[in-house]
């Protein structure tokens, strides 16, 4: 087997990580199995954070076969009846692995030299939010920053980009890390143990909303829709047949497109609405399964943090809101 390279993720069947440092140097069916048992990718990413902007290099090229149409493995497609070939050498590799390898050696030489504490693992496990934090005052999102403290020394931050550029555009200061962390597991161990209080009427609340009206006008809206397309259709049959002139035409086909419009807006929002309250109770009701199978605690859970919060609001340097799939915002200080 033609060695390649897998990195996995500490987790599996998290759509929302974007995190895989471990690399596994595959060159047997059994390193291969272990390796995705986890998530993974086939690519090195820089910080080990799978984005466009930080692919740093890939050894191999993985097929994704959709079974969506079945769970039953006997329907699924390919046990072998296509043959799959690795091709070496096909074309010019913006760097080659050995390249890449030699770089890295040198680095890690340099640093001994010059006494520089590795803090790769330092910096991989401080990038959960980056993405997250929308600052309030300007909108821009927050990026990650590393600040030194007199006692402390250096620690993760996170700062607005347009507060670095213009402090009179944006009065947002930096906001450490280490609050952050601590604002959600407060806010988590908050609903684990008021979830009868906060959660479950909630749930309620959303189920209790009036959907059916919302599908009816959504019917009617249909029916009325596709009777304008009738009318244009016996329009432009009559501006053919010369019963009616370009301009008269033209006017009559401008209203129904106004019409139309005005009809294609009505049924966004109606089905924007009825979808985000069905989103809004799935999320919720995986929310309250996580809190009840979980005790409070004094450690965050990233895991948590990747699966029910979409972003987070960023008041103030001591105020931010945790804005979660479920459609909820809960304010938490930072202390």
């Amino acid at each position: 087997m033609t060695k390649m390279h897998l990195y996995t993720a500490a987790c599996t069947g998290n759509a929302k990580n974007c995190r895989y440092p471990n690399e596994v140097a595959v060159s047997s069916e059994e390193s291969l199995r272990a390796a995705v048992s986890k998530d993974h990718v086939c690519a090195k990413y820089k910080n080990s954070y799978r984005s466009n902007d930080n692919f740093l290099l890939a050894d191999c090229i993985v097929m994704d076969c959709d079974n969506d149409h079945s769970d039953d493995s006997k329907d699924h497609y390919n046990h072998g009846e296509v043959e799959q070939y690795y091709l070496k050498n096909t074309h010019e590799p913006i760097i080659t692995r050995e390249n890449f390898e030699k770089v890295q050696h040198l680095i890690g030489q340099r640093k001994k030299e010059r006494k520089i504490q590795d803090r790769t693992g330092f910096y991989q496990s401080n990038h959960l939010f980056t993405g997250k934090m929308i600052c309030l005052h300007c909108g821009a999102h927050l990026k990650h920053v590393v600040r030194s403290g007199r006692k402390s020394g250096l620690y993760d931050a996170w700062a607005c980009p347009t507060h670095i550029r213009d402090k009179d555009k944006c009065p947002l200061k930096v906001l450490e890390d280490s609050k952050i962390r601590a604002a959600f597991t407060t806010m988590m161990n908050k609903l684990i143990f008021a979830r009868r209080q906060v959660l479950e009427p909630y749930i309620k609340n959303l189920e209790n909303l009036d959907t059916e009206n919302a599908d009816k006008e959504i019917a009617e809206i249909d029916a009325a829709y596709s009777a304008l397309l009738k009318q244009q259709a016996a329009i432009m049959q009559l501006a053919a047949d010369g019963v009616l002139d370009t301009s008269t035409c033209q006017k009559e086909l401008a209203d129904l497109n106004d019409k139309k419009n005005d009809l294609g807006s009505k049924k966004t929002s109606l089905t924007l609405a009825v979808s985000n309250n069905y989103k809004y109770i799935t999320e919720a009701g995986r929310l309250l399964k996580y809190l009840r199978e979980h005790n409070i605690t004094k450690e965050m859970d990233e895991n948590a943090f990747l699966e029910f919060v979409d972003e987070i609001a960023v008041y103030s340097r001591n105020m931010i809101g945790f804005r979660l799939s479920c459609g909820l915002e809960l304010k938490e200080e930072l202390q």
